[in-house]
């Protein structure tokens, strides 16, 4: 919730045209913005790989798998992905809520666009 509510404040201030603060806003956004997006980015795909996981277990105990060879292979491949994207997050705050995810995407889209109209960030 904490992240959530980051993102939609620098929504905030990224919309907002202070005059005074002007090339203050420009210089915070032009280094810490590309940095939040995309730890924010790695953070939403870690927990959807996560949730692909859970998914994947859950469908295959439904299914009734007795060898569970197939499920070995899935977790190994996801553990080995979630290991690669752990060592680009400093800090794996998980899990989420499926609501969180959906609103936390919606609202760094809304971040993002409103940045790069004021010309603050650059994809």
């Amino acid at each position: 919730m904490v992240l959530l509510r980051l993102v939609q404040h620098m929504t905030l201030f990224v919309s907002g045209k202070h005059p005074t603060f002007g090339d203050l806003i420009r210089d915070y956004c032009n280094h810490n913005l590309p940095l939040l997006v995309r730890r924010v980015r790695a953070l939403l795909r870690y927990n959807e790989k996560q949730t692909d996981l859970a998914e994947a277990l859950e469908n295959s105990n439904v299914e009734g798998t007795s060898s569970g060879e197939s499920v070995t292979a899935t977790i190994k491949v996801t553990a080995e992905r979630s290991q690669e994207t752990e060592h680009n997050l400093d800090y794996p705050l998980l899990p989420l809520s499926k609501g969180v995810i959906m609103s936390l995407g919606q609202k760094l889209d809304l971040m993002v666009s409103a940045a790069t109209r004021a010309g603050l960030y650059k994809e």
